[in-house]
């Protein structure tokens, strides 16, 4: 049986849209072929032609064995994709508008129409190429709007290769050139992954418009399942809050529930920042973040202000100036919401503060009870060391010089996250102000507070304990003066050790962290990840003026 059959000017109209497919016209032929089965039957469409609204077809389809469809299709179109959507709707789509330009060839078998497979896909063979202009499309069930896609790309079998793609993600500007790999199966089949390659790029970053309240989602939009990528990052200005982070640039891989950022590099609050970022999403919606920093001449008045004081009130950015330079390594558990989780917070941070200033802090003013001078208000020392530990929702703080042209300060202590401290102070006096502070407390001198190391050398000891809104200082004799350096030493080792294992997350993997970014290239099917803590070198700060 051979049938030669046409069409011209036909006409499909949709009653729900009541958009018409028309201007229809085609020629074809089919066949049963030389052993009048389905096996040997096919069919073919030459020339056809369509319109729909604004949009445009052209091509041509052959299909061959109806037990075993092989499939080649042609086609060429310009698409009014708002039409098109009308037409034949997308379950997925809420809204879409713009235009595309489709230059397609494609040949396949398949082993059932009704039910695409993967190994269906992976036979095909498809080429092309793909425009896009002013593509606006809103997924249901998102909090994002995905405006203003422009950009050119070419299929190559089961892969899409972007020459250049502009989009926006809410108010944020977004640079795309890569390639998508398994993008068919992505979108014609179910439990798919989508693979993402190459450099991302954006002018301005602001967090804040991914992060949402809504508790009662189960979506964690930094983290999507069914996406990996391996890509440069390079963000000229990202914003968080009162957080700025200028010429940001790093490589960032994820998989499944782990996202690892490294190299990470960027400016901000007049200093400089780099290091590696880990985050893998728990089954509860949590997110376990990790990371290890080098901060190189930070504003410490700009880091308290853009920090919000750390959720404190006992010190504030108002009192303090000077460049911070650190070493630091951190975990903690955030909620869906990015809500620190203060119970998991373990960190372990070497400190160095230059040309610093501690300003109007009251706590040091009222030490003018017990030492008569007007430096107490405006501290100056031009550099301080130190070792700052947290676990347990307790910050540590080791023994620490502070050094100012009228008198030393020795202070060590712990500050709950509850703002509950105890700081114990030790005060080196120059002659001049042991006489003052004779003076200003007789007890002083009377009780032994006042220790003379034979050298002309005196001290003073202190207690202050309590909260912000209710503290005490008062003497610390030598009978109660504790050295917790030892103690200190225990806590640091098994802090370190717990952030070795904690840090884990991927404590099985090898090493990604620790590659060069010009040797970032992933292996998506054999990728692992390791972070490993620098234990042995306390003094990694760069110390150098420049």
């Amino acid at each position: 049986m051979d049938i030669k059959f046409g069409a011209e000017n036909g006409k499909v109209i949709n009653k729900k849209s009541n958009l018409e497919l028309n201007n229809i016209s085609l020629t074809g032929l089919f066949s049963n072929g030389n052993k009048q089965s389905s096996s040997t039957s096919f069919i073919k469409f030459e020339n056809l032609k369509s319109e729909l609204g604004k949009s445009d077809f052209s091509g041509n389809l052959i299909i061959e064995n109806f037990l075993n469809p092989s499939i080649q299709l042609t086609l060429n179109t310009n698409l009014n994709l708002a039409e098109i959507n009308s037409f034949f709707p997308i379950d997925s789509v809420e809204k879409i508008n713009g235009n595309a330009k489709v230059l397609l060839k494609y040949s396949g078998k398949f082993t059932d129409f009704k039910k695409i497979n993967e190994n269906d896909i992976k036979n095909s063979q498809i080429e092309g190429v793909l425009e896009l202009n002013n593509l606006n499309i809103k997924l249901k069930g998102s909090n994002y709007d995905f405006t203003n896609f422009s950009g050119k790309g070419s299929f190559v079998k089961n892969n899409l290769s972007i020459d250049s793609l502009h989009f926006m993600i809410g108010a944020n500007d977004f640079s795309f050139q890569g390639s998508m790999k398994n993008i068919l199966n992505y979108i014609l089949l179910e439990n798919q992954n989508l693979k993402m390659n190459g450099k991302l790029s954006s002018e301005n970053f602001k967090l804040d418009e991914f992060i949402h309240s809504n508790e009662s989602s189960n979506e964690q939009a930094i983290l999507p399942k069914d996406i990996a990528f391996n890509l440069d990052i390079n963000v000229k200005t990202f914003t968080y809050n009162k957080f700025i982070a200028n010429q940001l640039s790093c490589a960032i891989y994820s998989e499944g529930a782990k996202l690892v950022a490294q190299s990470v590099s960027f400016s901000a609050m007049q200093g400089n920042v780099s290091g590696d970022v880990a985050v893998e999403l728990n089954d509860n919606g949590s997110l376990h973040f990790q990371c290890s920093a080098n901060l190189q001449k930070i504003d410490v008045k700009k880091l308290f202000y853009t920090f919000d004081n750390f959720g404190q009130s006992f010190i504030l950015d108002k009192n303090l100036n000077g460049r911070v330079s650190a070493i630091v390594d951190y975990s903690s558990v955030w909620d869906k919401n990015l809500n620190v989780l203060p119970e998991s917070v373990l960190c372990d941070s070497k400190l160095e503060i230059t040309n610093g200033e501690l300003i109007d802090f009251e706590p040091m003013t009222k030490l003018s009870a017990y030492i008569e001078v007007s430096e107490l208000k405006h501290i100056k020392f031009s550099t301080l060391k130190n070792e700052i530990i947290i676990k347990d929702r307790i910050v540590t703080i080791p023994q620490m010089d502070i050094n100012s042209t009228a008198f030393n300060i020795q202070a060590s202590g712990t500050h709950s996250f509850d703002n509950e401290f105890t700081y114990r102070v030790k005060v080196l006096l120059s002659e001049l102000m042991a006489k003052n502070a004779k003076k200003a407390k007789k007890e002083n001198d009377e009780f032994s507070y006042i220790e003379d190391d034979g050298l002309g050398k005196t001290s003073i000891y202190l207690i202050i304990k309590g909260n912000p809104d209710n503290y005490k200082i008062s003497y610390d004799t030598k009978s109660v003066k504790e050295n917790i350096k030892q103690n200190l030493k225990t806590e640091k080792q098994t802090i370190k050790q717990i952030l070795k294992e904690e840090f884990g997350l991927f404590k099985n993997d090898t090493s990604l962290i620790n590659k060069t970014k010009e040797d970032k290239k992933v292996d998506f099917n054999n990728q692992k990840v390791n972070i490993k803590w620098d234990e042995e070198n306390p003094e990694k700060v760069n110390l150098d003026d420049d």
